[in-house]
């Protein structure tokens, strides 16, 4: 696993675990930390689990509505222009 992997996989878990974290920017984190989502999600999960109640609740009910906004259209929408 790249250096650059990792650093995006830690600035990921630490964006989840603040209170109001913006999802869709998480959410391009997690898209192009790799390009098979489903190694992302095992990894941030796995990095999850090692979290300390609440922080883990609190980043795992984050990372649920980061997966929402990557199945929202509206992730790949530019509405700042």
């Amino acid at each position: 696993m790249s250096m650059q992997k990792n650093e995006s996989i830690d600035e990921i878990v630490d964006l989840l675990q603040t209170q109001s974290p913006d999802f869709s920017h998480i959410a391009d984190l997690v898209y192009h930390a790799n390009k098979s989502l489903g190694h992302t999600f095992v990894e941030i999960r796995h990095h999850l689990n090692e979290l300390k109640y609440p922080k883990r609740l609190l980043a795992f009910r984050n990372f649920t509505e980061v997966i929402r906004a990557l199945n929202s259209p509206n992730l790949f929408i530019d509405s700042e222009k």
